[in-house]
């Protein structure tokens, strides 16, 4: 007859561990997120509107509800703007996207775009103002985005792409 040799793991305070871990650890946003707006020329002036993805909170904790806005300072009259959001969907989630003030006064259409959690892709998220002659040239907050990080941290960047900035 042969003896089993049972074994004692400590599996279970293993588990506790690296949930405190998680629970504890922080998520730290890139410096790039309101360093490196990207310039936009409309009609090849020499005028430049960038828009830039800023985020108020220095460290954010896992699993927590924080907010990114989406910046525009125009060169010149601007009546729409449409870009893409990029994140990584293993550390961030999207809630909603809201319009902000940058159009205020004007009658405007927005859309918070469509989310596509898989690549992380938030594509076409647009707002344009449908005043006729309805222009604006002072720096604004185009749309918020309520995220949240999942229970991962670490570094994650957030980008922007086909920004298409309009003209009135």
């Amino acid at each position: 007859m042969t003896e089993k040799i049972q074994r004692k793991t400590p599996f279970p305070l293993f588990i506790i561990l690296v949930i405190s871990i998680l629970l504890t650890t922080t998520l730290v946003p890139q410096e790039s997120f309101s360093k490196d707006p990207i310039a936009v020329t409309l009609n090849s002036e020499t005028l430049q509107t960038t828009i830039s993805i800023n985020i108020e909170t220095p460290n954010i904790e896992a699993n927590t509800e924080f907010s990114v806005t989406l910046t525009v300072q125009p060169g010149q009259d601007i009546a729409g703007v449409q870009c893409d959001f990029h994140y990584n969907p293993s550390f961030i989630t999207v809630i909603n996207v809201i319009e902000g003030n940058f159009f205020t006064g004007y009658n405007t259409y927005f859309t918070p775009g469509k989310n596509d959690p898989s690549s992380g892709t938030l594509t076409g998220i647009a707002g344009v103002i449908t005043t006729p002659g309805g222009r604006v040239n002072q720096t604004g907050v185009f749309a918020t985005l309520h995220l949240k990080t999942v229970m991962q941290s670490d570094l994650t960047p957030l980008n922007l792409s086909n920004v298409i900035i309009g003209g009135p």
